[in-house]
């Protein structure tokens, strides 16, 4: 089953998005822009929790395949099964370096090295 929404907030958008069984990226027919793209829609499914199936999308396709996150069709026909085979597939566990809270230790590491030789400094005054 398909479902349209009307269109809403961004910040209630990933929420919205978690409810469902997986998203769709990309385009019913092949068109030349979409060969190299990574559609910012296919990252905020990720950031829901949800798996993609990449729609005439080559490298959105292959990014998800290779990160576990979904699936890559060539053609819309195929879109009923591609949901079948995810329709037990979690994402929430692959998706964890794709987050920004997976940058968090990183961050706060960077962070503390810019601010070390600060404090030393001004401890030295």
């Amino acid at each position: 089953k398909i479902e349209l929404k009307m269109p809403m907030l961004y910040n209630e958008l990933i929420q919205e998005m978690s409810q469902y069984d997986c998203g769709l990226a990309g385009t019913p027919y092949p068109l030349k822009d979409f060969t190299d793209s990574m559609p910012n829609k296919l990252f905020e499914y990720v950031a829901a929790g949800i798996p993609v199936i990449a729609v005439n999308s080559k490298e959105a396709g292959k990014f998800l395949e290779d990160n576990e996150l979904g699936l890559s069709v060539s053609d819309a026909s195929e879109v009923p099964m591609a949901m079948e085979r995810l329709r037990d597939h979690s994402v929430k566990s692959s998706r964890w370096k794709f987050t920004m809270e997976s940058e968090i230790p990183s961050l706060l590491h960077l962070y503390g090295d810019l601010c070390a030789p600060q404090q030393r400094y001004i401890s030295q005054i």
